[in-house]
């Protein structure tokens, strides 16, 4: 380059940062010229619109001694609105360049900009293993657990720090979250991630015995019955509990729920029926009423079955739906007769295309069948 005039000419032609630091690999390569590396700098600044682009200017500074014009491209960082992302990595620049309190404070300002458990992980992390600042780390998550959303979330990080070895870190947060579940069934849930993730009985069984004070219903007691006999083997209690929910149980929904508790954890066949039977009058959804035929099906009343199939039918409007009917009784009950009046109702309804295909369809089917 011949002059500082063509120095300007051919930087002013340059539309972007990495523009600038190609032709500056070009220019720099057998030179040390202080006053062309500053004015390289000062006209690189100008396309940094971004923290990642200020960070990777600081790099080309740093790389060519400049080391405080890379400060105050570090300054405008941490001035930024920089996201947690970025501000890692300018932690990392800061742990190569050995100046640790200055890499803590951009991992400050790092959690402070976390939306997530996820972020926050990345931070402590790096405190942890790249910082080597455990007590960091762990002032890190706690002072900023609160940007966790949901029990997911605190699921989600406990689960990364018990792979990274720190299961007693991991455990200490996850007392945590026990503050965020604010009913019944948010800490039954609790009590299932505590046995999960840490496999402690004691821990998980604590949790279950402080969830009864907060059951307020039918599905809060039938819940809490199911927790104890999959977790804790209790039938007993789970017993106990169902008897609980069977006293409030008003609701059809209620019904249904309560019949599902006393077969799956009692074996109880005529009280799961009676229960289901006392829910039918109300009950209009046709994925409820499928299920429930099912369930019917499951512990050998075909009876019952039929009769929750011939009411869901009342429901359906589209040959498809009926289709799906007849196909249901095929399979669950193997009565090919009753399918076979069910899809001829649905050749009356047939209207549209994809009708029509699942006619043909289940017309071949009812060939084979029949």
């Amino acid at each position: 380059m011949d002059s500082q005039q063509d120095l300007s000419k051919h930087l002013a032609n340059c539309a972007s940062l990495h523009d600038i630091l190609d032709l500056s690999t070009e220019l720099l390569s057998n030179q040390t010229d202080s006053d062309l590396i500053n004015t390289i700098l000062y006209q690189a600044e100008k396309h940094c619109h971004k923290p990642i682009e200020y960070l990777q200017l600081a790099d080309f500074a740093i790389s060519h001694d400049a080391d405080e014009f890379a400060e105050q491209l570090y300054q405008r960082v941490e001035q930024s609105d920089a996201g947690p992302t970025d501000l890692i990595k300018a932690a990392d620049r800061m742990i190569l360049a050995n100046n640790t309190e200055k890499a803590e404070l951009f991992l400050r300002h790092a959690a402070s900009q976390s939306f997530n458990a996820a972020d926050l992980f990345l931070v402590a992390t790096t405190a942890k293993k790249s910082l080597g600042n455990n007590s960091l780390a762990k002032e890190l998550l706690f002072g900023n657990h609160h940007k966790i959303k949901n029990l997911d979330g605190y699921i989600n990080l406990c689960r990364q720090l018990i792979r990274e070895g720190d299961k007693k870190l991991a455990k200490e947060l996850f007392a945590i979250a026990k503050h965020d579940c604010s009913n019944a069934i948010a800490k039954i849930s609790y009590a299932h991630a505590i046995n999960n993730l840490f496999n402690d009985v004691e821990w998980a069984t604590k949790i279950l015995a402080e969830t009864e004070t907060d059951c307020e219903n039918t599905k809060d007691f039938v819940a809490l019955g199911r927790s104890y006999y999959s977790l804790l083997k209790n039938k007993n209690k789970a017993a106990a509990l169902i008897e609980q929910a069977a006293h409030l149980c008003e609701l059809d929904q209620e019904h249904i729920e309560l019949g599902d508790g006393y077969w799956e954890l009692l074996n109880d066949k005529e009280r799961a029926i009676s229960n289901y039977q006392k829910a039918l009058p109300g009950i209009t959804d046709k994925e409820t009423l499928l299920q429930l035929a099912k369930n019917a099906i499951n512990f050998g009343d075909t009876d019952l079955a039929k009769t929750i199939y011939a009411k869901s039918e009342q429901y359906m409007s589209s040959s498809s739906e009926l289709c799906k009917l007849a196909q249901s009784i095929v399979n669950d009950l193997d009565d090919t007769e009753y399918a076979l009046e069910i899809y001829k109702r649905a050749d009356r309804n047939t209207s549209v295309t994809n009708d029509l295909i699942n006619l043909a369809y289940n017309r071949r089917l009812f060939r084979i069948c029949s």
